[in-house]
């Protein structure tokens, strides 16, 4: 009975693994004709043809193909065509040629009441042919956006660069615009995000956000994630802080709110708010507001959200890949499978393993535990300093001890930074991870351009440091404690 199970198991293996060889190819011939990305945004007209020419030796063998659109080196540069059909013949069309971008392709600027900042943008035709190209602001930053020139030529596979001066009058409104400047060559229209933050000059409260770079282009139900500092000026409050996911016309796709306990400084901190999977593609912002009292203070970042587009092509794409990783996996079953059959005739002390597996677990807990209690002390010594400013040598001897810590707790080198333990923290299942992450970017904000630091700071420091290394505290006692109560039983069964 269990040589006939084995056989239908391997045989039905086999099976799905031929099925997961040939899915690929069926689904290529299915959607050969999809068109590409290539094809539905294409800017050039492009064909396939078996070349019997030579492009780039000076001379244009219009007999075999040649003609200006498919090697200009030799026949020239098309000339612009804007003529309609005459009897039953199509007309050319000039937009279909056209392509350009924007270089830098989004403008963030943080301005002051009564200040102006002058950005340089470059328009690159990617084309071959020549086009004049108009540029209009957006009505959201009409006001606060000037344009040094509004039309101009762009030849082909050049660049040309004009000025956007972003100004600021002194009883400018505090608050975000968001808007765009707007390009017109032919038919073809690209957009510059640009999203300007105007703050008060001797506000009390400044908000400062930043999106990281793996949240700076996402896709449709993905979440985004600020960093987040408000700078206090006044001294320890509460304040409301609202966050919002909003486009240019600040229509609101994701939101929630805070109260939040605001320390004299500044208070760093991390939020995350999720996409919406019907969310188009476009530039949106990530809103942070401030109400204390009566008075609301803002800032924002912009990132994207992108459609990628993916086909069946040449190589199958994802297609293939999807019928590669089914082939590995069933591939591993069966050998799993088989190798298991084999081993059940075996025997091996299964007991004695379990005993030298706990028995390192119960020593790893321990150690743990040590180098959670060294840290937590040395810690306490630095509260302990009589000072009204802490030097830069101080700082340095406990981000060595926290270092040391990380290193340790973490299985990492000693040699890392900052990013690379935020990333390795996100990427292991650990207790209170987020904490952990919030605080180690805390630390990695420490205000080392002051010459000395303020021991009311330097102690709020000291104090999320302690409650981080508590929270370890507990858990790793927990372990430490149902390890080591597993160990007295296992005595007293041998005795």
């Amino acid at each position: 009975m269990r040589t006939s199970n084995r056989g239908f198991v391997v045989a039905l293996a086999f099976i799905l693994i031929a099925a997961s060889i040939s899915m690929p190819g069926l689904l290529y011939f299915k959607y050969y004709d999809l068109p590409s990305p290539s094809d539905i945004y294409a800017t050039a007209e492009i064909s396939l043809n078996v070349i019997a020419y030579v492009c780039g030796d000076s001379s244009c063998d219009t007999g075999n193909g040649e003609s200006c659109s498919l090697c200009p080196e030799d026949c020239g540069v098309c000339p612009v065509s804007t003529s309609t059909s005459t009897g039953g013949g199509g007309g050319s069309s000039t937009s279909r040629k056209i392509n350009f971008k924007f270089i830098p392709n989004m403008i963030q600027e943080d301005l002051y009441q009564g200040t102006s900042k002058t950005e340089k943008v470059n328009i690159s035709n990617t084309g071959y042919i020549d086009f004049k190209i108009n540029l209009e602001v957006s009505d959201e930053i009409k006001s606060l956006t000037f344009l040094n020139k509004n039309s101009f030529d762009v030849d082909a596979r050049k660049s040309e660069e004009f000025e956007a001066t972003l100004s600021t009058s002194k009883d400018e409104e505090p608050g975000v615009y968001f808007g765009g400047i707007v390009g017109t060559a032919g038919t073809v229209t690209r957009e510059l995000s640009v999203l300007i933050s105007v703050f008060e000059e001797g506000a009390p409260f400044i908000v400062d956000v930043k999106i990281p770079e793996e949240s700076k282009v996402i896709t449709p139900g993905e979440s985004v994630i600020g960093e987040i500092n408000i700078r206090n000026e006044l001294h320890d409050v509460m304040g409301n802080v609202e966050y919002s996911l909003m486009n240019k016309e600040k229509e609101i796709f994701n939101s929630k709110s805070d109260v939040l306990d605001l320390n004299f400084g500044n208070n760093y901190f991390v939020e995350e708010l999720e996409t919406k999977e019907n969310i188009p593609p476009g530039n949106y912002i990530f809103y942070v507001k401030l109400t204390y009292g009566d008075t609301s203070y803002f800032d924002a970042a912009t990132f994207k959200v992108d459609i990628p587009t993916s086909y069946p092509g040449i190589f199958f794409e994802r297609y293939a890949i999807i019928g590669l990783i089914v082939f590995f996996v069933l591939v591993i079953i069966s050998s799993i499978y088989i190798y298991g059959h084999k081993r059940k005739r075996r025997k091996a002390p299964k007991k004695e393993k379990k005993v030298v597996v706990e028995e390192e677990l119960e020593e790893k807990s321990v150690d743990y535990l040590r180098l959670v209690n060294s840290t937590i002390a040395k810690i306490k010594r630095f509260k302990k300093i009589d000072e009204k400013h802490y030097s830069h040598s101080s700082l340095d001897e406990y981000l060595s001890v926290m270092r040391n810590f990380f290193s340790k707790y973490y299985s990492l080198k000693h040699s890392f930074t900052f990013q690379e333990l935020i990333k390795h923290i996100s990427e292991i299942r650990t207790a209170n991870k987020q904490g952990a992450i919030s605080f180690v970017k805390v630390i990695e904000h420490i205000p080392y351009s002051r010459d000395l630091i303020i021991k009311t700071e330097f102690d709020r420091l000291l104090n999320k440091t302690l409650t981080l290394l508590e929270k370890y505290q507990r858990i790793v006692g927990k372990r430490t404690n149902k390890n080591a109560h597993k160990s007295k039983k296992k005595k007293k069964r041998k005795q």
